[in-house]
């Protein structure tokens, strides 16, 4: 027993003089240098990956909205353009409708039953008790004037129609006019608070920007990950050291 347990005593005595080697062997002032500076340039990655991210996000969003202003402003000179082509049109169909009202109202008396009597009584090279006419055309020609009434009749529908589907219109763009005026204002409130935030993530990164050995900005991105990682594996060696 006194012998295995000297050969026990000698392996174990070994195994502590290695041990004491490899602590030797290690520089804890160094480890602790290490490891702050590893400490720091995750930060500084962390900082650096966040200000970039928030920067690369803003300047998006500025270019964004200068293309959807710019849309915005397309499509209300376009609105703009269709409404003043309705309201030009607008004064002609007014006036077409008066002037089928009028001839309508005109074929109507024409047609009313006292004037249905009075030509009743009309004859030929008598004078009219109306007008003093001698002629009376429309005495015989009943027919005639039943189907100029409803051709008057057929021309009022038509320009009320129009009429109708040019105030539609009007409604409608002015409508169009009004939302994309809103939506242009909210864009221009977003876009004038953007070059401000813009500038001072600028100022955040350009420190980073000077120190970091950074590759292309389509590369960024991966690049950040990459160096993350890489310091957060020293960091476990460290850690594993100590």
């Amino acid at each position: 027993a006194l012998a295995a347990a000297a050969l026990a005593l000698a392996a174990r005595d070994a195994e502590r003089r290695e041990a004491a080697g490899a602590v030797q062997a290690i520089d804890a002032r160094l480890l602790q240098e290490q490891r702050g500076q590893l400490e720091d340039h995750a930060r500084q990655l962390n900082t650096a990956e966040k200000t970039w991210t928030e920067l690369a996000r803003k300047q998006q969003e500025l270019a964004h909205g200068q293309a959807r202003a710019a849309q915005l402003s397309l499509a209300a000179q376009a609105e703009s353009a269709a409404l003043a082509m309705e309201e030009a049109r607008t004064a002609l169909l007014e006036a077409s409708l008066a002037q089928a009202e009028k001839s309508l109202t005109g074929a109507e008396a024409a047609c009313a039953a006292s004037v249905e009597q009075l030509r009743a009584t009309l004859q030929d090279d008598q004078p009219c008790p109306v007008c003093g006419a001698l002629e009376h055309p429309y005495t015989h020609a009943d027919d005639a004037l039943q189907a100029m009434l409803a051709s008057l009749q057929d021309d009022v529908l038509a320009c009320r129609t129009q009429v109708r589907g040019n105030l539609e219109q009007l409604a409608t763009h002015r409508a169009a006019l009004a939302a994309t005026a809103r939506e242009q204002a909210q864009t221009d409130a977003e876009l004038a608070s953007l070059p401000p935030a813009i500038a001072a993530l600028d100022a955040q990164w350009q420190p980073h920007a000077a120190t970091l050995q950074l590759p292309p900005e389509s590369q960024r991105a991966d690049w950040f990950t990459q160096q993350l990682a890489a310091t957060a594996s020293g960091l476990q060696a460290l850690a594993q050291q100590d």
